[in-house]
């Protein structure tokens, strides 16, 4: 009897660890995907230098110290394009720790473990790549996250 009780507990937390991780799974599907076109952002928009002339730019961690692909990925974005991650507000709140930009967020290891800085980075890349300007991914990644993430 001993034998059944053990084998039902194990099932049950396994049951219940599977349907943590596909949730997790969904969120980060739903995460990445690509910001909705620009729109008029509403309520409190995090920090971002409009214009960078002159303004020190800090120096990212090195992306070869990251195993996680996306993470590498990333932090290599942020050293190749600073002074636009400087024109971009993050939306994790990251402002509370004194970041003044999504650039900040990858100066230390707080990129690592923040998926809305990975994918705002990474959105950041390809929409550049695209020819978009700084001030059209600002626009797009407002419209996105501020529809999702009000201040918290």
């Amino acid at each position: 009897m001993k034998i059944v009780t053990r084998f039902i507990v194990i099932l049950a937390v396994a049951i219940v660890v599977a349907v943590l991780i596909l949730r997790e799974t969904a969120k980060q599907r739903q995460e990445t995907q690509a910001p909705a076109p620009a729109e008029k952002p509403r309520g409190f928009v995090p920090p971002y230098y409009a214009d960078v002339r002159g303004v020190p730019i800090p120096k990212t961690l090195p992306p070869e110290q990251f195993k996680v692909v996306k993470t590498r990925a990333s932090y290599r974005v942020a050293g190749e394009i600073p002074q636009v991650l400087m024109q971009l507000p993050c939306y994790c709140w990251c402002d509370r720790i004194d970041h003044k930009s999504l650039l900040d967020c990858f100066v230390d290891n707080h990129g690592e473990y923040c998926g809305i800085c990975q994918d705002s980075a990474l959105w950041a890349d390809e929409r550049l790549k695209e020819r978009a300007s700084a001030e059209t991914i600002r626009q797009e990644i407002v419209a996105h996250y501020s529809r999702e993430y009000g201040r918290r």
